[in-house]
């Protein structure tokens, strides 16, 4: 910086540098408000026909999707020892609940079979005073959805598995 008139003035390039900050910020939040505008929320129904988008839902700025889903599921999936396909690929899944309500731990393999280095997932049983922690799965690694197969063994003897998918 240099003075003059014992005040100090601001350098040019500084200025400039300056400017271009604000108008990236700028920039940037209009950005941001735009990404925020089409939050999307995404309801399944069994009731046909009804398949529609609700604009300012729940909130302004945010948008629900209805669509329209039978669902597919079994609510006495036995699990013998030697293992079952429990879900079928789907690349349409939404969601999915898996829940073992057997007497003996299941794991879930997610492929087509019960393979060496397939990711598993571990299934304990339901404990006294129907908790059911541990004991249900539902369908995600992460934040991401399982769209793949899923084959179901358990540790021993056999085992029955609820399942919810839509």
């Amino acid at each position: 910086m240099s003075k003059g008139n014992g005040a100090a003035l601001a350098n040019p390039a500084q200025v400039t540098i300056a400017l271009e900050l604000g108008s990236q910020t700028q920039i940037l939040s209009a950005l941001l408000a735009a990404a925020r505008s089409e939050l999307l929320e995404v309801g399944v129904s069994d009731a046909y026909g009804r398949e529609l988008t609700l604009e300012h839902f729940p909130v302004t700025g945010s948008k629900r999707v209805l669509a329209h889903r039978t669902g597919a599921g079994n609510d006495n999936l036995v699990v013998p020892a030697t293992g079952v396909l429990a879900l079928v690929a789907n690349e349409a899944r939404l969601g999915c609940r898996i829940t073992n309500t057997g007497a003996n731990p299941v794991i879930l393999y997610l492929a087509d079979q019960k393979r060496a280095g397939a990711p598993a997932i571990y299934l304990g049983v339901v404990t006294p005073g129907n908790d059911i922690f541990g004991a249900t799965w539902d369908g995600k690694i992460g934040n991401t959805i399982w769209a793949g197969n899923v084959w179901a063994s358990p540790t021993t003897g056999t085992s029955i598995l609820l399942i919810a998918e839509v």
